[in-house]
């Protein structure tokens, strides 16, 4: 196959998703919207074969094993979600084939890539209105930051020293007791900074959503400035983001300090 080349248009988001590749700064979830047959599936799993390219030089190369076994489709750590239910992709397929899946290291490559498809047998799951919008960030962004905080939580339980818990069997406690009353109070304790972080870094990436054209309060401000020619609202976008960036920040660091019961 002839990767990238074979892509027909979309010169723009091609020359974006190879010079993220190139410079290393590969975003965690990508949406590529678009009518039925443009191309979107084609494009995400082009990516996706360039991401686990093996090969030297252009990517994707086409004939290293990754690319080959992609091009059949069973390359281990390019997972195309599918579901049972008739033109919806529910909950349970992305807890089960996702979530359930996304702790597991890959088996031969760099990344796992998951591939969520919008369309099937014709029909858009997230619809075209406004809250088909709203629900595909909301999706987006809960698929991208479960990534984070399921290795915050496994680096927080795997951080607890090993002699604890076996101070706690020597004691004669259970498993479910050792967890609860060693390894979860210290895990909570440690995992609390990495969290604050990730969890105001969530509410600055939400006005990404105006890349698709959901009207969230970054999209609002610009709309204001460009059909009236008014600043203002713009700036008390940033504004409220700064305010409640703020009050976030203090909250996290009243709570740090709550639980700093270990010394």
């Amino acid at each position: 196959m002839a990767g990238f080349d074979q892509i027909i248009g979309h010169t723009d988001v091609v020359e974006h998703l190879k010079n993220a590749m190139k410079m290393d700064k590969v975003s965690h979830a990508y949406i590529f919207n678009g009518e039925k047959g443009c191309g979107k599936k084609t494009l995400a799993r082009e990516f996706a074969r360039a991401l686990q390219c093996q090969g030297d030089g252009e990517k994707p190369c086409g004939m290293c094993q990754s690319c080959r076994q992609a091009e059949g489709h069973n390359q281990p750590d390019i997972i195309e979600v599918i579901h049972d239910k008739p033109n919806t992709i529910g909950v349970d397929d992305i807890r089960e084939q996702v979530v359930a899946d996304v702790q597991v290291r890959p088996y031969s490559s760099p990344y796992k890539v998951y591939i969520i498809p919008g369309m099937w047998l014709g029909h858009n799951i997230w619809g075209g209105n406004e809250a088909g919008r709203i629900t595909a960030t909301v999706v987006a962004f809960t698929i991208n930051y479960a990534c984070y905080f399921s290795v915050i939580f496994r680096g927080g339980i795997e951080g607890i020293p090993a002699g604890q818990r076996e101070a706690g069997q020597v004691l004669g406690m259970t498993r479910s007791q050792i967890f609860f009353k060693i390894t979860l109070l210290q895990m909570v304790k440690r995992v609390v900074p990495p969290m604050s972080n990730e969890i105001i870094t969530l509410v600055k990436d939400t006005s990404l959503a105006r890349i698709i054209a959901a009207q969230e309060l970054t999209q609002r401000g610009y709309s204001f400035m460009k059909s009236a020619g008014l600043v203002w609202p713009l700036f008390y976008t940033g504004l409220f983001y700064l305010i409640f960036v703020g009050v976030l920040t203090l909250l996290f660091n009243y709570i740090e300090k709550r639980l700093d019961y270990f010394r």
